[in-house]
């Protein structure tokens, strides 16, 4: 079925709603993704190499889990001085 004039306009009158659901699935990832494990801690005792992997995974998902926050802070800082990126 081609996309007629009228049906194209009633697609991009979707659009908005389409950016606000999206915006909410962002929001509920983010939210879930706050219930993190506790943090590792270091040590220097030698690990099999599964227990070293899981731990340095941990690691990596702790830190992705801190960026939206940090990006916040950034674009907030970046909007107060007028910068455009």
């Amino acid at each position: 079925m081609p996309i007629t004039l009228p049906r194209a306009r009633h697609l991009l009158a979707l659009l908005p709603a389409l950016g606000t659901a999206m915006a909410a699935f962002i929001v509920a990832l983010l939210a879930a993704g706050c219930a993190t494990p506790p943090q590792v801690v270091p040590s220097n005792n030698e690990l099999a190499f599964e227990a070293a992997v899981a731990q340095a995974t941990d690691g990596l998902m702790a830190q992705t889990k801190k960026l939206p926050a940090f990006l916040a802070k950034v674009e907030s800082k970046m909007a107060k001085r007028g910068d455009r990126c």
